[in-house]
């Protein structure tokens, strides 16, 4: 009995010992199956580390080249433009995707001109607020870091704070800002600001000196301009809220990639230009708009529209029961909320009348807010009546992405919207004609990209902006 007894006890230990091995093996089995995106996700809530392009090896199924993945970006040995690795800008940026990839290009303009590195700033979903973490959006869903290194060396904000000992030594400020909001700073940035003696956080410059209704200062693009301003004593300072303050007029590269640059002998100008190419469209963005003009749009030539008038968001000023739009915005509108798809057919299609036969395109696509897409409909439904032009839209790519892209998990996450509008101004960019919107930060980085080397000068000079091409419709001025 007693044998029994001890056999017994010695069977069950066993079994024990072989079920805790079997849960070890099926836990980390289900590891290694569990989706990437809920892998980044994990690591996004500890981490500040940015994306960096890997090869597609995870998963197989998904047809992109290259996904986005959590890890410290390897910068360049022997960048085009060495600066000082002890002194540091971090821009703060606002508003949507596009007005913060100016606001990066500009605050690096403003880091080169000064000699310091430049840190990786914060992305964020389309008017989000940026103060909230989970409105945060992967860097490498707007910028190719990989090229961008080539051009110049950063740091990631988890760098800076173990450089700086987690403090900013000045605020180079572009606005007032009150203490609450510099608390929200701290914050976000989990980083302690410098105060002065008053308790009043450290700013330059002292005096904003602003004029009548002016919220902003300018920014001069001069070395010496940029230090009377800034007093580059500071090792780690913040840059917030750059977008439209840098006095420069934006231009687009020109020529071959450089193998050198001479900061001295650079013209404004031309150093901007070079930022631009060197903050270049992610590749696999970059894959999925081509992907699409091949496959959907059958690779012919097409004419490109960026229609930013939507009544939720650009018209709202003016449509408002109690309109509180300037006196020309508020003309504008009473223009644009006239005009019929009629016309809008119209006036795309006059916009190909001079070309040689051959080169006339009988497609059309038009980007613009969701919002908007029943009015281009009726759109293409003119155009195919009266001139038998196809007319594409976001709808198609979004259609063209789930049966494309269904098995790249790590796309269907709640950045969506932000990579759709970055692809669509990669559609736009390759459309032989583009009809822009004016004062409009998108059709201007469309317009950014359409270089010699993408399109021909012979089509390019048929450029012009939608609201003047639609208005000669109106008035039968062809």
């Amino acid at each position: 009995m007693h044998r029994k007894k001890k056999f017994d006890i010695i069977m069950r230990i066993r079994t024990q010992k072989i079920v805790c091995l079997f849960t070890l093996v099926l836990v980390a089995f289900l590891y290694f199956l569990k989706p990437q995106n809920a892998i980044e996700k994990s690591v996004r809530s500890v981490s500040d580390h940015v994306f960096r392009a890997e090869p597609n090896t995870r998963d197989s199924k998904c047809p992109l080249p290259w996904r986005p993945t959590y890890e410290e970006p390897r910068t360049s040995a022997h960048p085009l433009v060495a600066l000082d690795p002890k002194k540091f800008l971090l821009p703060m940026l606002i508003n949507g995707p596009n007005n913060q990839l100016v606001g990066f290009r500009k605050s690096m303009f403003v880091a080169i001109r000064m000699n310091r590195t430049i840190v990786l700033p914060t992305f964020h979903k389309h008017n989000a607020n940026i103060f909230k973490s989970t409105n945060k959006v992967n860097p490498l869903h707007r910028v190719d870091l990989e090229y961008m290194k080539r051009f110049i060396r950063f740091v990631t904000l988890d760098r800076l704070r173990e450089r700086c000992h987690g403090n900013i030594d000045a605020v180079y400020r572009l606005q007032e800002t009150s203490s609450n909001h510099y608390a929200k700073v701290e914050a976000v940035l989990d980083m302690k600001l410098k105060r002065k003696k008053d308790g009043s956080v450290l700013e330059y410059p002292a005096d904003l000196k602003l004029k009548g209704n002016e919220r902003f200062i300018g920014v001069p693009t001069d070395r010496k301009g940029i230090l009377d301003l800034y007093p580059n004593k500071a090792r780690c300072a913040l840059h917030p809220f750059h977008f439209a303050n840098l006095n420069i007029r934006e231009k687009k590269p020109s020529g071959p990639e450089p193998t050198s640059i001479d900061l001295t002998a650079l013209k404004d100008e031309k150093l901007y230009g070079e930022i631009v190419r060197f903050t270049r469209t992610p590749p696999y963005i970059v894959t999925m708009a081509t992907q699409f003009i091949a496959d959907v749009m059958g690779g012919r030539p097409y004419v490109s529209v960026h229609w930013r008038y939507d009544r939720k968001d650009w018209m709202k000023r003016c449509l408002d029961p109690v309109p509180h739009a300037k006196k020309e915005f508020q003309q504008k509108c009473d223009i644009i909320v006239k005009f019929r798809p009629v016309d809008i057919a119209s006036a795309i299609h006059s916009s190909v009348r001079n070309l040689p036969r051959d080169d006339v395109p009988h497609d059309v696509y038009i980007a613009s807010p969701p919002s908007e897409v029943p009015l281009l409909l009726e759109v293409g439904k003119e155009m195919k009546k009266k001139y038998n032009w196809k007319l594409f839209t976001s709808d198609d790519v979004v259609k063209f992405w789930k049966t494309t892209y269904r098995s790249c998990d790590w796309l269907w996450d709640d950045v969506t919207d932000d990579v759709l509008s970055t692809t669509e101004i990669e559609i736009c960019s390759r459309g032989i004609i583009f009809h822009r919107s004016d004062a409009s930060t998108w059709s201007n980085n469309v317009k950014l990209k359409r270089t010699d080397d993408v399109i021909s000068q012979r089509f390019m000079s048929h450029d012009s902006a939608i609201f003047d091409l639609v208005q000669r419709v109106v008035h039968g001025v062809q």
